[in-house]
């Protein structure tokens, strides 16, 4: 880790990470993890820029965790696998002064849980203790103590009411009851899309080709 500016004590490697960095700074804290097993997780500190990853943080595997200003990670956090963080919304080659990197600074606070495979962009901010589902893009602030999530990522409630999946349909239903996901219903609501009779639907499940329209 000769490439990082500043190693705490007990960091624990997984695979080999890639650093880049051109005139940037890396620091880890103390107890840092990082994995990159099977795939490897890169670090990219760009011309003046600052990554630090916290105390106690953890970096799954397949990560990409890049700054062109600023990017804080902080204390016990811990981050899925195949995470992006990137704090420009284009990054060319290391060096290439050539490109006009359009940078807002990520700040990621203490003891935050991050699912796999999210997306997190220039100008975001994750308050302590948030959680972010997996999947999710966060390009917004998302306040501390908060469970977060979507495609374009918003609140869904405190971390810890809506951890379970009962708790989610909650939330996309809001008081109405979650449709039933039984055969039957599912089976009348398709008829109705395309305008068959269930036993005809049916019938062409079972036997193959196309349904026909219902009479009349």
């Amino acid at each position: 880790m000769r490439d990082v500016a500043s190693v705490g004590s007990g960091l624990r490697l997984f695979g080999a990470p890639e650093i880049i960095h051109d005139g940037g700074r890396i620091i880890l804290g103390s107890r840092v993890t990082i994995a990159s097993r099977p795939v490897t997780t890169h670090l990219v500190a760009g011309p003046d820029a600052v990554l630090t990853l916290g105390d106690d943080v953890w970096i799954g595997h397949g990560g990409a965790i890049a700054a062109y200003e600023r990017l804080e990670i902080g204390r016990g956090t811990q981050i899925g696998p195949f995470a992006i963080i990137m704090d420009t919304n284009f990054h060319g080659n290391t060096g290439d002064q050539s490109v006009l990197h359009d940078t807002r600074p990520i700040i990621i606070g203490r003891n935050c849980r991050i699912g796999s495979r999210v997306t997190i962009t220039r100008g975001a901010s994750i308050g302590d203790g948030a959680t972010i589902l997996a999947g999710s893009v966060v390009s917004s602030e998302i306040p501390a103590g908060m469970c977060a999530g979507g495609a374009r990522a918003h609140v869904l409630g405190p971390v810890g009411e809506v951890d379970g999946w009962p708790q989610l349909m909650l939330r996309v239903y809001g008081d109405s009851s979650p449709p039933v996901l039984d055969a039957r219903s599912m089976a009348a609501e398709l008829a109705g899309q395309f305008g068959v009779t269930s036993d005809e639907l049916e019938r062409r499940r079972v036997h193959g080709g196309a349904a026909e329209p219902a009479d009349g």
